[in-house]
């Protein structure tokens, strides 16, 4: 099911180099400036946070990982 949804990430205008490794996605946002000490990462941050959601940006690229322990609500 995963690799579905990363193959149409890879479609999305803006999304480079989209991957996955087992349960682990990736995906770059933008151009390649910066790479990982790009400002976006920051950004793109304080975007996820403000929408509750739990997605790791480092630079330009998001890194998306299940959560391995969770606990009934």
């Amino acid at each position: 099911m995963q690799g579905q949804h990363v193959e149409r990430l890879a479609a999305v205008p803006g999304i480079h180099n989209v991957r996955s490794l087992g349960t682990i996605a990736a995906c770059e946002i933008g151009g390649g400036e910066g790479a990982y000490l790009s400002a976006l990462g920051p950004q793109l941050l304080a975007f996820f946070r403000e929408r509750d959601l739990l997605l790791r940006p480092l630079g330009n690229t998001v890194y998306v990982m299940p959560p391995y322990c969770i606990e009934p609500i």
